[in-house]
């Protein structure tokens, strides 16, 4: 669990109410420290108050969002003001439970119950034994590769989604192979696979036990990234065509005609494969058949 809030006193109430009844709690004094964390490792929850320099709670959800390897990370948000969470309700802040400050402990780990019990009930399927199926949504894949792997010592879990057919092979609670077969044919094994992985928000899985006497897979399918790192590495990559990245690379187009009308261009609609010569034309075309986006989109 992660808690995320500016006020220390209120990240000691809520860490050690939570720590008490047994999970491991990380705490951030603001939400990027908190987005940092929960890309670093499988979060089952932050609680975070809405209010918090840098990066607030708002921003959180929507950093978050963006993220597939975090997205369906559930954020519980705080505030001492009623008002102020009946107003985050009506926004859609991305939140899936809303906390006053002050609420009561019993209150607050049933809210905390309340956004997990989606993760429960999976683990309680896997430890029944037997095939296991679902969809993505509301796991993520993070949590569904860490849970599998507590939960189950040798397994197979298969994922599709609209694009490719994903397998994992877990032997001795580990990862030993991930494999990726595109609908149009292309395959990739290993860190490649599992960096394509960790980037599906959305499809179905399937969890069956595995015979711990035979490989389902050829030998050299291993990544050498963890999970972990393979969160990482995408969220760094998101990072890097978003908030402010996207106003430096704003900037840096500034007095390079040739740059801005590639990439007027490509906002526009065309194609990205044509040469530099053309991009002033393709610019102008673009101009007159379909409505211009900002550069910095």
């Amino acid at each position: 669990v992660i808690v995320a809030d500016d006020d220390p006193a209120v990240r000691w109430f809520f860490a050690q109410l939570l720590e008490d009844e047994g999970a491991t709690v990380v705490q951030a004094d603001d939400g990027a420290v908190a987005l940092a964390a929960a890309r670093a490792e499988p979060t089952d929850v932050i609680v975070s108050d809405i209010l918090m320099p840098n990066m607030d709670g708002l921003a959180l959800c929507r950093a978050l969002s963006r993220d597939p390897s975090v997205s369906e990370t559930p954020v519980i948000l705080l505030s001492w003001k009623e008002d102020f969470l009946s107003r985050m309700r009506e926004l859609r802040a991305g939140a899936r439970g809303y906390l006053r400050k002050e609420a009561e402990s019993t209150q607050i780990l049933a809210k905390v119950r309340d956004v997990l019990r989606v993760r429960a009930q999976f683990e309680a399927r896997l430890r029944a034994g037997g095939v296991v199926r679902g969809r993505v949504e509301g796991l993520g894949i993070p949590c569904l590769l860490t849970t599998v792997m507590r939960e189950r010592s040798h397994a197979l879990l298969t994922v599709r989604d609209a694009f490719n057919l994903f397998e994992v092979e877990i032997q001795q609670r580990a990862i030993v192979s991930v494999s990726s077969t595109a609908t149009d044919g292309g395959f990739a094994r290993g860190d490649k696979a599992l960096s394509m992985l960790v980037g599906v928000s959305n499809g179905r899985f399937a969890v069956e036990e595995q015979d711990p006497t035979v490989r389902h897979s050829m030998a050299g399918g291993a990544p050498q990234l963890s999970v972990a790192e393979a969160c990482a590495r995408l969220g760094a990559l998101i990072d890097s065509v978003s908030g402010e990245a996207l106003a430096r690379a704003e900037a840096h187009l500034d007095g390079c005609d040739g740059c801005t009308a590639l990439v007027s261009a490509l906002a526009g609609g065309a194609p990205p494969l044509f040469s530099s010569a053309s991009a002033s034309s393709a610019a102008e075309t673009s101009s007159t058949s379909a409505p211009m986006l900002p550069t910095a989109l």
